[in-house]
């Protein structure tokens, strides 16, 4: 299960996985699709291969870059912006 807590981060509990994550920090302009973003980056990841933790993280990222701009579908983040933000963050 994972819960997207906004600017709190999200919450993570599956199979030995406890963990809060915490929120990048980015000037919030707007919240609209935040959620679509997450959901997107954590499927990618999932479908990538990678493990539920680091997919939870690339959906952060996704997100966080999608809050900090204005629109929708325009917000979205490249690849190598959602890359270079979760690398930022889990290295």
């Amino acid at each position: 299960m994972i819960v997207t807590l906004g600017d709190q981060g999200a919450w993570i509990e599956s199979y030995g996985i406890s963990e809060l994550l915490d929120p990048f920090d980015v000037p919030v302009v707007a919240s609209v699709a935040a959620g679509d973003a997450f959901n997107g980056g954590l499927g990618v990841g999932i479908a990538s291969g990678m493990d539920l933790l680091d997919a939870a993280w690339l959906g952060m990222a996704s997100g966080a870059i999608c809050v900090s701009r204005d629109g929708a579908q325009e917000a979205m983040g490249s690849k190598t912006e959602v890359l270079a933000l979760m690398d930022s963050k889990t290295k």
